[in-house]
């Protein structure tokens, strides 16, 4: 259970508890050993307190929240169940609901429930309810194979979900005062098959001989999966039919095959059927039934964004999503462990709280870039007094201008600077937020109403103050009335809910009614609230009394989504992230790009990763993002396809606070002209832009959406709002020089696990990871959770003891590796290769290319007489090469020209086999220069700063064709170019590249060149044979760093290039006293080089080349013939 919690953060209870269900209908089948235990363990009290009390130890162990029962079916007579199932089953619910109670741990208590009337007359559906937190109605499985008995329905096909008849099954509930907020609907991801009796008749009520085929993966006859169901409607190319008054869907194939099934828009229509009926929620079989893009389960969740909403919970999305996609998920406490038991994902915020154990600590876990700033956190706890003894009650919870983040049993004391353990209830750590709740929903002061169904009886009493109605409590209204509750339109007041139980029983879920679950918010609480208060019991050891305590009101909680956010802090302590001291009034950008192929999680540990941040004064940047907090809302954005990174755009925006807690003012402050802005997701092509001006529009027109959108998102306006015309573009180089500019950036780019921990999340003072960890509980004991202030105190400790003389000396070993720290830290990361643990992180490229260099056939004449002439030269390549790379730049944004502290290293590992080939009847002359035949640009990942710099591989070809040569000849040469692995870096202590390389290679090996068996070369003697001429051909794998042209800074490029060529030569001459002969010869050769091309950041001169490996064959030897020797000796005309 905590390794799920820990890698899908979203299931935890503080958003949604984890239930354990028991039973199923498998487990009551007949003539099975399980079929008789249900009825023979609720039998008896005595087995009723046993199979508690191994229950309880289950669940304490492996971290269960709840229990929900599925004993399918007590009393039915066809499934083993007795008469006296139905008075048992009672019982059984009553001493869990006893025992959960004497816990005080809150656990939950459900079971399921059929819709069928053939089994639900079993049931004592209002005694069971009474003591349970819900029940799951299966409202599928409504119609099956199993109807085919005529004293039944009979062998006809019907839907197996029917809105008509669940709308009949709830009414049986509502017969027996069951609560509509005390059920939930079920939905199935799965539809019923049937063969069809007679194929021509295919509608809902004709016959059926037998169950439908077993599907391919779920493998038995009757069921199809979603899945199952949409590929074969795919494969058909089916139109499946709606059955409206079903609200179900159908379809027939396969000749004679029948399913009935839920598709994304009847699922819609029962979710909006259980709101409307005020149902609890809804809960699914099964969630392994949807298909790999989960759109069932996004049908569900539509409400909220699509399946948007359950990847921020999981920090997993659909297996369609794109490789590289922003990083987010939720805050959870930590599993304990001696060390930061935070996956790579998130980060520690605050302090460690102590486990039961001594030695054991957890920590809240947070997603590094949304991670809140923990100055702003608190645990919540209260101290009360009985008969004489100092008791913990961790009864309080999150005020309305807080977010509650946590929760556990052991929380941190800030005045005793220890952790202290709740006696009762669960302390909560709460951060502060961008804006009070009290702001979005509050009670209708000064009006009281009347209440139906959970409705206004008459006319909405929110609708005049321009919001929504929400809910209802009694205040200081007389009995009888209400007084409503109103919320902003921003605020999806579906997902508002009054905590505790939804009726005047004493519960012990009292003790938390006051405070919210997490990631919710306490949008405050009153009397009475939904209708009922909380009486709070304790019960004795013997279960045999409960005595009162007291009563509680309820606190109303609300989703928070976007409206409410907390303050932020950067995913890694700044100190370890710039060579230069980070003022505390700095705010800080960043942005991270995750590459999830290889993994499938969000790790920039274990993927390639690239991100960027930025740091520096409010007015020099801003944020306009209003996930950020930014009162801004900016519209009328191009499409981001239609923006070239040169171009300046113009948007309108208006500003959505007009009070005097705005922050629209903060982008005026400093100038608008040159601020770096943080730009929303949807406007623009980068994350951040240069704000050119913001000056009053001439079109002062709000378009209808984005007044709703300011309405919902609860704009705090006494007035229309005016509107801007806001200009920026990507041009960061008009900072260039600017002294009055101090943003600081810094780059992180690498494809290789392993590099986040080891460069980047990393303290550069230390490599020693037994000594980070000591470090890490120096401070959380000594520096209350702030790496920031171990730095400063680290640092002035160290420069205190430091002689004024040495202090330069100091500075420069404080703030920059050496670049043979670099070399330690990269050839540990380089150590696993690329056969480590996850070789996918490093890009490999394996296919053949051909080449055509030259290829021309001419009509000639000479004398007359016509004649070919042609020049044909191509090779084939073929390529297997692995690469990856890893950057960090560090400067600032008024000068990219010159990095204070930057490092590359970039591996290559493969080998070639080239072909090259010539054919000629000709006198060519070639002098091509270099000519790219090829470009695979990025064929890896690559990371954009737009406006700044692209980082990443790319793959080329050039070739080359130089010489005279006259000739009638053919030549054909293999070449089986030697393998390589080598790595190169810099800085590296000599700034060279054989200081700073690494030859991996295994078993290394020179080239073969031979001649191709298949094309054997010749040469003709019907063409004066003279000159030469050379083919060259040069793949090169290459790692960049382009900077954008306007900053006029030298692009970093480092290749490693490999140049294989073919010469040809030959001559032709007669003599006085000598025959006619010709001769002629052919080379072969090939070199592995480095190049580098940088500038100064890199410490090494531009236009280095390092040859590591050159040689040069004779392919063929010169020979020389005579005339004779080109013709057979009876040749009559030889002479």
């Amino acid at each position: 259970m905590m390794g799920l919690v820990i890698t899908k953060p979203g299931l935890r209870i503080d958003v949604a508890p984890i239930f354990l269900s028991l039973g199923g209908w498998t487990y009551s089948d007949n003539e099975t050993d399980t079929q008789p235990v249900w009825g023979e363990l609720a039998s008896t009290a005595a087995n009723r307190r046993k199979f508690i009390g191994n229950l309880v130890n289950f669940m304490t162990n492996y971290g269960f929240d709840g229990v929900d029962i599925d004993w399918e079916y007590p009393g039915a007579t066809d499934r083993g169940g007795k008469k006296a199932d139905t008075a048992n089953y009672v019982a059984l619910l009553q001493d869990i609901r006893t025992w959960w109670t004497a816990q005080t741990n809150g656990w939950g208590l459900s079971f399921t429930a059929p819709t069928s009337y053939w089994y639900m007359r079993w049931f004592d559906i209002g005694n069971l309810t009474q003591y349970a937190d819900w029940v799951n109605l299966m409202t599928y499985d409504l119609h099956g194979s199993w109807d085919s008995p005529e004293d039944q329905i009979g062998s006809y096909v019907y839907a197996h979900t029917n809105l008509t008849e669940i709308s009949d099954a709830l009414d049986l509930l509502w017969r027996n005062n069951v609560p509509a907020n005390k059920v939930n609907l079920g939905l199935g991801f799965y539809g019923r098959s049937y063969t069809l009796s007679d194929p021509s008749c295919t509608l809902p009520g004709c016959g059926f001989s037998d169950t439908g085929e077993a599907g391919s993966c779920t493998g038995t006859g009757g069921i199809l999966s979603y899945e199952e169901i949409t590929a074969i409607a795919d494969t058909y190319s089916i139109k499946p039919v709606e059955d409206k008054k079903a609200a179900a869907m159908y379809f027939a194939f396969d000749e004679d095959q029948w399913v009935s099934y839920d598709n994304v828009a009847t699922i819609k229509e029962k979710v909006d059927y259980a709101n409307k009926n005020g149902l609890l929620g809804l809960f699914i079989w099964a969630l392994d039934l949807d298909n790999d893009n989960y759109d069932a389960l996004a049908a569900v969740l539509d409400a909220k964004g699509g399946l948007g909403a359950f990847k921020a919970q999981n920090g997993v999305g659909p297996a369609g999503s794109t490789d590289w996609q922003p990083t987010q998920a939720s805050c959870f406490m930590s599993e304990c462990s001696t060390s930061s038991a935070c996956p790579g994902t998130h980060r520690s915020v605050g302090h460690s709280v102590q486990c039961d154990g001594k030695d054991s600590f957890r920590w809240v876990c947070c997603p590094r870039d949304r991670a809140p700033d923990a100055s702003t956190c608190e645990w919540k706890s209260s101290i009360t007094s009985f008969l004489g003894l100092t008791l913990v009650d961790c009864n309080n919870g999150c005020l309305t201008d807080e977010v509650l983040i946590a929760e556990s049993k052991w929380y941190y004391d800030d005045d005793s600077q220890s952790s202290k353990k709740c006696l009762s209830g669960y302390a909560q750590y709460c951060c502060a937020t961008s804006e009070d709740a009290r702001s979005l929903c509050g009670m209708l002061d000064g009006t009281c109403i009347s209440i139906k169904d959970g409705q206004p009886d008459g006319d909405d009493p929110c609708a005049a103050s321009g919001r929504v109605y929400a809910t209802y409590s009694q205040d200081t209204c007389p009995d009888g009335s209400w007084r409503p509750w109103c919320c902003n339109k921003q605020v999806d007041v579906s997902q508002c809910d009054w905590q505790g139980p939804k009726q005047d029983i004493a519960s012990d879920a009292c003790i938390r009614a006051m405070s919210c679950p997490a990631n919710l918010v306490n949008m405050g609480h009153s009397k009475k609230g939904g209708g009922y208060d909380c009486t709070e019991f304790s019960i004795a050891t013997d279960h045999s009394i409960s005595l009162p305590i007291g009563t509680h009101e309820r606190a109303l909680c609300c989703a928070a989504g976007d409206v409410v956010v907390y303050n932020q802090t950067a995913p890694v302590p700044l100190a370890w992230l710039f060579i230069e001291d980070v003022p505390d009034s700095d705010k800080q950008k960043y942005e991270m790009n995750v590459e999830t192929e290889a993994t499938g999680n969000q790790d920039p540990n274990e993927n390639g990763f690239g991100w960027v941040i930025m740091t520096g004064p409010e007015d020099q940047l801003a944020s306009l993002d209003k996930r950020d907090g930014s009162h801004w809302e900016l519209f009328d954005c191009p499409d981001r396809e239609t923006i070239a990174e040169d171009d300046r755009i113009t948007v309108r925006a208006v500003c959505s606070d007009d009070s005097s807690d705005s922050n629209c003012d903060v982008i005026f402050r400093g100038g608008v002209e040159r601020t770096v802005v943080e730009m929303p997701p949807a406007c623009g092509i980068g994350r951040y832009a240069m704000a050119v001006s913001m000056e009053s529009a001439e079109d002062q027109t709000v378009p209808k959406h984005v007044y709703h959108k300011l309405v919902k998102r609860g704009a705090n306006l006494r007035a229309r709002p005016h509107v801007y015309s806001f200009t920026f573009d990507y041009d960061f180089s008009v900072l260039h020089g600017r002294a009055d500019n101090t943003v600081q950036i810094r780059i992180d780019y690498s494809e290789d696990p392993g590099y986040w921990a080891a460069i980047v999340d990393n303290d550069p003072k230390n490599t020693n990871p037994v000594r980070k960890r000591e470090i890490a509980r120096e401070v959380d004991r000594r520096h209350g959770g702030s790496w920031k202030r171990y730095a400063e105190h680290y640092f002035h400790t160290e420069r205190m003891a430091t002689p004024k003389h040495k202090r330069d000396e100091f500075e420069k070993r404080w703030w920059t590796l050496d670049p043979a720290i670099w070399l330690e830290v990269m050839d540990k990361l380089n150590e696993k290769g690329f056969e480590g643990e996850i070789p996918l992180a490093s890009h490999h490229l394996q296919d053949t290319f051909p080449f055509w260099l030259f290829n021309e056939r001419l009509q000639c004449s000479l004398l007359g007489i016509p004649y070919d002439a042609y020049f044909t030269v191509w090779a084939d390549l073929h390529v297997d090469i692995l690469t990856s790379a890893q950057l960090t730049l560090i400067g600032h944004l008024n000068d990219l020209t010159s990095w204070n502290q930057s490092h590359v290293l970039f591996r290559n590992k493969g080998s070639i086999q080239a072909g090259l080939h010539m054919e000629a009847q000709a006198t060519v002359r070639f002098s091509t220069g270099s000519v790219e035949l090829f470009g695979m640009q990025n064929f890896g990942g690559t990371f954009t700063v737009p406006g700044i710099v692209t980082i990443g591989p790319n793959f080329r070809v050039l070739g080359q064709l130089t010489g005279v040569f006259t000739a009638h000849t053919q030549a054909h040469y293999n070449m089986d170019v030697l393998s390589w692995d080598y790595s190169q870096r810099y800085p590296n202590p000599d700034n060279d590249v054989l200081s700073g390389l690494t030859d991996n290679t295994e078993n290394p090996k020179d080239p073969g060149i031979d001649d191709d068996p298949d094309k054997p070369s010749n040469f003709t003697a019907d063409v004066t044979v003279n000159g030469d001429i050379t083919l060259q051909i040069t793949p090169l794998v290459e790692f960049g760093v382009r900077f954008n042209p306007k900053y006029k800074a030298t692009d970093t490029t480092i290749s490693l290039q490999l140049n294989t060529h073919a010469t040809l030569y030959g001559s032709a001459g007669v003599g006085t006293d000598t025959e006619a002969s010709v001769c002629y010869g052919a080379l072969a050769g090939a070199e592995l080089f480095a190049q580098v091309q940088a500038p100064s950041i890199l410490g090494v001169n531009p236009n280095r080349r390092w040859s590591f490996y050159k040689q040069n064959i004779d392919i063929l030897e010169q020979k020389c013939y005579g005339l004779k020797d080109f013709f057979p000796s009876d040749c009559p005309d030889c002479d």
